[in-house]
Order: structure tokens, then sequence, then C-alpha cells
């Protein structure tokens, strides 16, 4: 009998209250490891969407350049920045055909676009979001110390932005293209 006694008596509280409290600590740490692993995967999903913004901007704008035969900074103003630049493109049977492509700082809403126009000169914008140009990137400012986007001198232009994602990491654009003047015939300048 006493075997058959010893079988029934279950836990004990004090034995209930220790499994509790252990069972606590190890959820505790295990969910703990788990917000910490959501917060890394949502910097790390906002500096590869920052990077890849920054990519995007610095081929279009460097790719720009270099194809050019001519460009121009205008000066930064409080509205922000415009870079035109003339631009060529080669078809397969090597003919270049020429068109104005213009790269535009809004500092009001943060935001790099670009246009381009096969008929001439791109007009400046006349508003901070400007209406028919394309987007790059935004959430787009200027690193600390600078005063302007785009720097130009002789055939170089050299561009320093931040570009960031939501509250996350920004990635730094901080290079200089130079242009490849090319047999420039045909086209108006930009």
């Amino acid at each position: 009998m006493s075997g058959a006694a010893a079988d029934d008596r279950g836990l004990t509280l004090i034995e209930l209250i220790v499994t509790v409290a252990l069972l606590a600590l190890v959820l505790a740490g295990v969910s703990g490891v788990f917000i910490a692993g959501i917060g890394a995967q949502r910097d790390v999903s906002s500096t590869t969407s920052a990077s890849a913004q920054a990519q995007v901007v610095t081929r279009s704008i460097v790719q720009g350049i270099r194809n050019s035969s001519w460009f121009t900074a205008e000066s930064a103003t409080a509205a922000g920045q415009l870079v035109r630049a003339r631009v060529a493109a080669v078809d397969a049977t090597g003919t270049a055909t020429w068109r104005c492509v213009a790269w535009f700082w809004s500092a009001g809403d943060s935001a790099l676009y670009t246009d381009s126009s096969t008929a001439g000169p791109v007009a400046a914008p006349a508003a901070a979001d400007p209406a028919g140009w394309t987007l790059l990137a935004d959430d787009v400012r200027l690193p600390a110390g600078t005063s302007a986007p785009f720097t130009a001198s002789s055939n170089q232009l050299r561009v320093e932005l931040l570009v960031a994602e939501d509250e996350g990491s920004a990635a730094r654009i901080s290079t200089t293209a130079a242009s490849r003047p090319q047999n420039s015939t045909g086209g108006a300048t930009c």
C-alpha cells in the first residue's frame, strides 16, 4: 500500500509554483529574443531599401553624366537644385540619339526627381513636387556640412546626398561622375 499511496500524491504547491516560475522565465527569454529579431529584421529591411534607392539615384546620375557631351548644375536655392545634361543613347547600329536629361533635388519634399526630353531643354520645375517628373527617391537629404547636393567643376559633377527609408539608417551617396564628351553633332543643347 505504501507504494500506491506514494504514486497518488501528485505535485505539491511549492513544486507547482517553481515549475510555473521556471516556465515564465523561459517564455520571457524566448519572447525577448523574438522581439529583438523582429527589430533587427526591420532595421535590415530599412537599410536595404535605403541602399537600393541610393543605387538607383547613383546609377541614373552617373550614367547620365558619363554619357553626356555637356552638363550644368544650377545654384542651389531654397526650393532645391537642378542639374541638366545633354545625354547620348546609342542604339544597336551605333547611331547616337541625343536627349536632354535633368535631375532635380527638391528641398521642400526631400526627394530627387528626373525628367528627359528629345525636343529640347527640360523646363525647371515650378513647384517642390514637380508634376510630370519621375521620382527616383524620397527622403533625400543633404549630409551635415553640405550646402548643395550637386557641385560642378570642369567636366565633373560631385554628388553628396543621404537617402533614408522611414526612420532607419541612411545610405550616403558621395560620388563624382565625369562627362566623357562624344561626338556632339546634332541636337540642341540643354
